[in-house]
């Protein structure tokens, strides 16, 4: 166990079941090996744990968390933050204005909520979320789910069997492999797919969903790589994303 308060401190501890916590301003903390927990509290901190087990977590401004190894959990929260994660069943989740988190490997979950907010997954049953203005969930493996919500968001996923959910006016989903889903849920919303995808189009009035048409990218009908959307129940071309 090591724990440090004050301006400009540092705690770092590498054993089994180690546990480092720092309080103040431009903090560090590290722990590493098994079972251990890294946190630090304060403006510009820095947590690191590097372990099975393992999580790191900083609340503050210029907040940076990040966590390795399987059942690993990295949470940043505050303006500028950054979490990331690598190993089976991790979770990494960063809430914050400018706010980045990135999870790898199989059965992770990243998620973002705040404005100019980016997820991103990558393996096997992954799950990236991202609410907020200008936010960007990108997942790329088998089963993988990526939304977001808010307007001007971009929801997209690559794997088999995924799914990207885009739901807000002016917003925009992509699915890139076959047998792969993308769901245009608001206003002015377009959706785009590789060949074998399906596209979920979506038309409102008043708040109030009016029509909804599922199709196929089948090369023929409709093409790969372009953007589509709903206007008076007519399916139409968008020439540019937003």
């Amino acid at each position: 166990v090591a724990a440090a308060t004050g301006t400009h401190s540092a705690a770092t501890v590498a054993d089994n079941y180690c546990t480092s916590v720092v309080t103040d301003a431009h903090s560090k903390s590290h722990a590493k090996r098994d079972l251990s927990a890294a946190i630090a509290t304060g403006y510009d901190c820095k947590s690191y744990a590097d372990s099975t087990n393992g999580v790191a977590a900083t609340i503050g401004k210029s907040s940076s968390a990040t966590a390795t190894r399987s059942f690993c959990v990295a949470v940043a929260t505050g303006k500028w933050s950054s979490s990331a994660t690598e190993g089976f069943n991790s979770a990494s989740i960063a809430t914050g204005l400018y706010s980045k988190s990135v999870a790898k490997f199989d059965d992770s979950v990243a998620a973002t909520t705040s404005p100019d907010c980016d997820a991103a997954v990558q393996g096997k049953y992954s799950i990236a979320a991202s609410t907020g203005a200008n936010s960007t969930a990108s997942s790329e493996a088998d089963n993988s789910v990526s939304a977001v919500t808010r307007c001007g968001s971009h929801a997209k996923t690559q794997g088999c069997f995924s799914v990207a959910v885009a739901a807000g006016n002016n917003c925009y989903a992509e699915a890139e492999e076959e047998n792969s889903a993308a769901i245009a849920w608001g206003t002015n919303t377009v959706a785009k797919g590789s060949l074998g995808t399906y596209l979920l189009l979506t038309e409102w009035k008043e708040k109030k969903l009016k029509d909804a048409v599922l199709i196929k990218i089948d090369g023929v009908h409709y093409k790969e790589n372009t953007y589509y959307f709903l206007h008076n129940g007519q399916i139409e071309v968008k020439k540019t994303h937003y």
